[in-house]
């Protein structure tokens, strides 16, 4: 989570109100209240000199809101205080959110230019200390807003609140739990005027979802924060620190200002007479319902699912009664939109994304989302394809194609080490050479299978509808990935195929590096009775009926790996993959090791951790995505059975007519029922050929 409603209200702002929002804050950060000039005034900045009264030192003060040639601007604007004022620190007030990494390099460019040392107060911390000193009403009333927040005590749990002051201020503990454990503590007094410490432990063991083991650690967390006096003691009663109101308030009106902003939109959108305040209300208490059990079942967690489904359909079956099945669909996708990027919503997931880790007591797990373990991700080959595929040209925007796009960019961050097993890129080299195969001339007569099971003839399909790719050959897109269509055709022998194979893993190999992501032979140094277990527990799990024992083997090769790799590393091992299988088998992390989903990696990275500022909760946006993909994923199931049995007869207009019109004839028939089913569809498109020869 991050403060994103502050932060963008503060991006806003106009020159005047960012100097009226600079009068206030600059005593936050040990400045007395400043006069800034009216003088010339060149494209969003102002300007103060300021003598500390005790060293004499001269300082310069100057505040923007530039939004693309700040550092430009504030170079120039360094060299002219320096020249005309003989500045030798200057605080860059600015309105816009600066990335550290951005600011970095301007920084270390100005100081070996000039020696002015340049302090940065941008956006998002203009909007902390505002929280931090319980001054956000005072700051919304710059921008006219202060009636638009709602109370909204109810919602705030002390698990809300203690995750919002630990992601908007951190922890002074050098151990993660511990200053979560310290922010609970914090979030239950601050709704009460005080309690003894056997009551604080009863109550924030059983109001948190805390075991009761952690006992112990909050009776530390009471001496560790009387010791630094953010709690105090008086005749055995424990309360918040004047200090520690001020922030808990501020960060209530923080909420208070985040919520009213989401409700204020879904109200505007559902607006009218068909949707009255009472279904506002409830369509947008199921949404947030809706993240809590998206996030939830993104990390595997058992009967989130079905709880997903539930909620779904709730808040689908409301909209619907009102204005129809069909403008429901397109009011959900809007309404989950808006959840989905609005930082409330984002509190939500971070929320529930906690209380899954605190109750999980998966101490690897809390310690990468306080940034002090390492990540080791490994990727199967349904993530594996997309990301190398969107890399090489463009992200697909389904879910798979945003996943992995994400994924990409959070492994450029160097959020994690990426792992891909030597397994799953044969996997994925066989599925390259098999699109040649099976699917080049449906492919060539343009037929859309966007979701077909075939992650490259998939993408490619996608890829064909934009403008930009609208004259790319299959020939051509397959020879990125080092293929040569010549020798991967429509009619390959298993030494061909072998041939062809081995030629893609290298090539595939070669670009898997270029992007960082390290190829491991996860069969290297596992034990034969492990695999034969890992086989076993795989076996058990019902997931053989659905994959061919060589597939089933890869798996079990991995699984076996992490199990081993558990007991020889210190860094949190999680196998990134849409197969619920591999979570069945490894049902909250017991084998030390953990699952997730892409959309849950992404938020688990993202949402959850301290430098967070994704811009969407990926599990809602990527369950929107599945919702309005059914008829897509359909027609796409068909095609890939056509390819597999009669791939290599799709060559002449007739026979591709043909199938078109066994396709449009399944759908009709089936579209309520078994429409994906791939034994159903295989005898359907046998049984409808012989009818025709």
């Amino acid at each position: 989570m991050n403060i994103d409603s502050l932060a963008n209200l503060i991006g806003a702002a106009d020159i005047a109100t960012l100097r009226t929002v600079a009068v206030k804050y600059l005593p936050f950060i040990g400045l007395d209240s400043t006069f800034f000039s009216d003088g010339p005034y060149d494209g969003g900045l102002d300007f103060a000199i300021r003598t500390q009264r005790v060293s004499g030192q001269v300082i310069g003060i100057q505040l923007s809101v530039e939004k693309k040639k700040w550092a430009r601007k504030v170079e120039a604007d360094v060299q002219k205080a320096q020249k005309v004022h003989q500045v030798s620190t200057l605080y860059f007030v600015t309105s816009i959110r600066i990335p550290e990494a951005s600011w970095a390099g301007v920084h270390a460019g100005i100081v070996k230019s000039t020696g002015v040392n340049v302090l940065k107060f941008d956006g998002p911390a203009i909007a902390t200390e505002f929280i931090r000193n319980n001054a956000v009403n005072e700051l919304l009333s710059h921008f006219g807003l202060a009636s638009l927040a709602p109370k909204i005590d109810e919602r705030l749990s002390p698990q809300n609140e203690a995750i919002a002051a630990l992601l908007v201020f951190g922890s002074d503990s050098r151990d993660f739990l511990s200053g979560m454990i310290d922010s609970v503590v914090k979030a239950w007094l601050a709704k009460r005027e005080g309690a003894s410490r056997d009551e604080i432990i009863a109550s924030v063991l059983s109001e948190s979802g805390l075991p009761s083991s952690q006992g112990v650690a909050i009776n530390s967390s009471i001496d560790r924060l009387l010791q630094s006096e953010a709690i105090i003691s008086l005749k055995k009663i424990i309360s918040l620190s004047d200090r520690e109101v001020k922030v808990y308030k501020g960060l209530r009106s923080e909420a208070e200002f985040e919520f009213g902003s989401l409700s204020a939109n879904i109200a505007s959108h559902l607006a009218g007479d068909v949707f009255s305040e009472g279904d506002r209300s409830l369509i947008l208490d199921n949404l947030l319902a809706l993240v809590r059990a998206l996030v939830a079942s993104s990390l595997q967690v058992s009967s989130a699912q079905t709880e997903r489904d539930e909620i779904y359909h709730l808040v689908h079956g409301t909209i619907a009664s009102r204005v129809g099945v069909v403008n429901a669909d397109i009011i959900f996708s809007d309404l989950a939109t808006l959840v989905s990027e609005s930082s409330y919503g984002k509190r939500v997931a971070s929320v529930r994304l906690y209380e899954i880790v605190l109750s999980m007591g998966a101490r690897t797990l809390s310690e990468a989302l306080g940034g002090t373990k390492r990540i080791e991700i490994y990727l199967d080959t349904s993530v594996f394809i997309p990301l190398i595929s969107g890399a090489l040209f463009d992200p697909v925007m389904d879910r798979f194609g945003k996943s992995a796009a994400d994924i990409l960019e959070l492994l450029n961050a160097d959020e994690f080490d990426a792992i891909l097993p030597a397994q799953y890129l044969e996997e994925a080299a066989a599925h390259l050479v098999m699109a040649c195969r099976d699917y080049r001339s449906l492919l060539n007569d343009g037929i859309d299978i966007a979701r077909s099971t075939n992650a490259f003839a998939s993408h490619f399909s996608s890829l064909k509808r934009s403008a930009k790719n609208a004259d790319l050959t299959f020939d051509e897109y397959v020879a990125t990935f080092g293929v040569n269509i010549a020798t991967a055709g429509d009619s390959l022998e298993d030494a061909q195929f072998y041939a062809a194979r081995d030629r893609a893993y290298a090539e595939l190999r070669r670009i898997a590096g270029k992007y960082r992501i390290r190829v491991r032979d996860c069969d290297k140094g596992t034990s034969k009775r492990a695999l034969e277990k890992a086989m076993e527990r795989y076996n058990e799990a019902g997931n053989s009926s659905s994959k061919t024992s060589l597939l089933v083997r890869h798996d079990a090769q991995v699984v076996s790996h992490l199990e081993t790799r558990v007991t020889e590393s210190d860094d949190l091992l999680i196998l990134c993959t849409w197969d619920r299988m591999h979570s069945d088998i490894n049902a909250g992390g017991y084998l030390g090791y953990f699952v997730m989903s892409p959309p849950g990696l992404i938020d688990f990275l993202s949402v959850g951790k301290l430098s967070s500022g994704g811009s969407t909760i990926s599990a809602l946006s990527s369950f929107v995505d599945a919702v309005g993909e059914t008829e897509v994923v359909a027609s796409a199931r068909i095609w890939d059975v056509i390819a597999k049995i009669s791939g290599g007869e799709m060559s002449d207009g007739q026979a591709i007519a043909a199938a078109r019109k066994f396709r449009d004839e399944y759908l009709s028939g089936h579209a309520t029922a078994g429409v994906t089913d791939e034994a159903s569809i295989t005898d359907s498109w046998i049984a409808w050929r012989k009818a025709r020869t």
